[in-house]
Order: structure tokens, then sequence, then C-alpha cells
């Protein structure tokens, strides 16, 4: 799986967390990549998102991008778990992406 995050973590305590979780996660092994906030610019942070996929994806259709907005689906875990299990089933790779603090551009909401 991956995750695409706008914006650095920056708080050392979250960070410490992060990779206190990173090493307790065994299968399926989590990737974080972080992309650079740009303010209020969706579309130039949407095309540095656009950048990370491309180069993970390389035109592949093994992965399932998966924008987390608050317009999503929210699902219990047990939910997400079972819909997870189905989408690993089906061959594809999980990237999640989660926009900055305005959200995702366009170009990334239309992946989905």
């Amino acid at each position: 799986m991956i995750l695409i995050t706008v914006g650095k973590l920056k708080d050392k305590n979250l960070l410490a967390l992060e990779q206190d979780y990173l090493k307790r996660i065994k299968n399926p092994h989590l990737t974080i990549i972080e992309s650079k906030a740009c303010g209020e610019n969706l579309k130039q942070e949407a095309a540095l998102v656009l950048e990370h996929i491309q180069k993970i994806t390389q035109g592949s259709q093994s992965y399932k991008i998966i924008p987390l907005t608050e317009r999503g689906t929210a699902r219990k875990s047990e939910d997400f778990s079972k819909w997870l299990s189905k989408v690993l089933d089906e061959g594809q790779t999980p990237l999640f992406v989660i926009g900055g603090a305005s959200g995702h551009g366009n170009e990334i909401l239309e992946l989905a």
C-alpha cells in the first residue's frame, strides 16, 4: 500500500509515532510519500501529487488510486477491512492520497 500526503510532518512526537506504527505494520507493506504543500494553489499541488503517482504507477493499471476526502464514503473498521481485502484480492495496490489543507485538486479527484 502507498500513502501520499500533502505537506510534511514536522512534530517530532508524531514522527516518532509514525515510525513506531510503520515498524508494527508487517503486511501489507506501507510506503508513505510526502508531497510539497502549495497553500491555496490546488492546481500546483495536484501537479506535484500527479508526478508522484506517475513515478509509482508508470502507467500500470494494477494501482487503485483513492483520494481521501470529506465527501468520501465513511466506513467502519470492519467494513474498511473487507473493502481493502477485496481491492487486494483483485490484484490492485491501493494508493491513498491525503490532500492539503484546501483539499484535492480536480486532477486528483478525477483519478478516483
